[in-house]
């Protein structure tokens, strides 16, 4: 993976992606945000992120909401992706803090785990229980030995 003007370019594969963008509306009526996930490379909007409205009766021109989202996407080759903010307002993507390195948007991409892949999990779980349940099941036998060699 890398990342480059706000873009990040994935391997071939599956991956889950999952992202929060800020908005930090303007002053004037009612204020609308959503987020999306955007395929650059072959110009697509993925998924939309969930939206959020500010009522134009609330004072609140110098905070910020979130639009978050999450996409299971699966790639035949490298792709380059990117965060977009649809709004209805003069806005800006997040307040800034003014104590160092600022964070707006941030996404977490993992790669997602194949059916072959997860398989072998399944099964090493399966057969702890099976384990556990042994145990458990000889345990309960001595007990039931120990309880009725004393009661001879």
């Amino acid at each position: 993976m890398s990342l480059s003007s706000n873009r990040f370019t994935l391997p071939a594969g599956t991956w889950e992606i999952a992202w929060n963008a800020p908005f930090a509306p303007g002053s004037g009526g009612e204020r609308q945000h959503q987020s999306m996930l955007y395929n650059f490379t072959d110009s697509a909007e993925v998924k939309r992120g969930m939206s959020s409205t500010l009522a134009g009766s609330v004072n609140n021109e110098t905070g910020q909401q979130l639009s978050q989202g999450s996409a299971v996407v699966t790639i035949t080759g490298s792709k380059a992706f990117e965060i977009r903010s649809r709004v209805n307002v003069d806005s800006t993507t997040g307040n800034p803090a003014n104590f160092d390195t600022e964070v707006y948007t941030r996404v977490t991409v993992r790669r997602a785990c194949s059916q072959r892949e997860a398989l072998p999990m399944r099964c090493c779980v399966r057969s702890i229980e099976s384990v556990r349940r042994r145990r458990q099941s000889v345990r309960r036998r001595r007990r039931q030995g120990a309880v009725g060699a004393v009661a001879r």
